[in-house]
């Protein structure tokens, strides 16, 4: 074959060039099927997970019944909720936070965060336990630029203090039935975060590491 400027192409050229581009695209077409297969079935073990943990959570809550102060702060469910945190934090990285998926088990870990804090703030009563408590509302949204710098500081507070400090975060967008009661009970559905809430003293929009140190004493 002769081009237009009269030189020779070599058809063997052509045949490796057509058989480089099938080889890119099936490559392509074979990886976007295998994350797709990884995702369904990762999705899938976490429901499975899910199920069985919610079944444990009910039975220890009928034996906590019996004996509150017993095991405190040592619970299957915070196992649990560390776990489903670690799975969410995963999913995000490899999803995107706005995936339906990773709405769903965010949703989920809400709802047990949620569980986590009621039994808390029982245990420091019926317990006599001292032990701080701090409820957080962020926003992934591009209308609160202070929420991950506020994220760092309850992260740095939580190391430092450890056993002594539980912090629950929660994503105020999220249109859920029992967090929608919270931010009622909070007076703080309109809103805007960061929402830093220290033993039920309520501190709007962003706090550095002093003032909310200076509220916890």
């Amino acid at each position: 074959m002769i081009s237009k400027s009269g030189k020779k192409i070599s058809k063997s050229k052509y045949i490796i060039v057509l058989v480089l581009t099938l080889l890119v695209f099936a490559s392509g077409f074979i990886l976007g099927n295998y994350v797709s297969s990884f995702r369904l079935n990762y999705i899938e073990d976490i429901e499975r997970e899910l199920r069985t943990d919610i079944m444990s959570i009910e039975i220890e809550d009928l034996m906590l019944a019996e004996a509150p102060c017993r095991k405190a702060n040592s619970t299957s469910l915070t196992d649990i909720l560390y776990r489903t945190g670690e799975k969410l934090d995963f999913m995000e990285a490899r999803l995107g936070k706005s995936d339906e998926n990773v709405l769903r088990l965010k949703e989920y870990y809400f709802l047990l965060e949620l569980r986590h804090w009621l039994l808390q703030k029982k245990e420091i009563k019926e317990c006599n336990l001292s032990k701080d408590i701090i409820l957080y509302f962020y926003s992934n949204l591009e209308d609160c630029g202070t929420c991950e710098e506020q994220g760092f500081i309850l992260d740095y507070l939580r190391k430092k203090k450890k056993e002594g400090l539980s912090i629950y975060s929660f994503d105020i967008n999220i249109n859920n039935l029992a967090l929608n009661t919270l931010k009622r009970l909070y007076n703080i559905e309109n809103e805007k975060s960061p929402i830093v809430i220290v033993n039920d003293n309520y501190a709007k929009g962003f706090r550095s590491k002093d003032e909310i140190e200076s509220i916890l004493g």
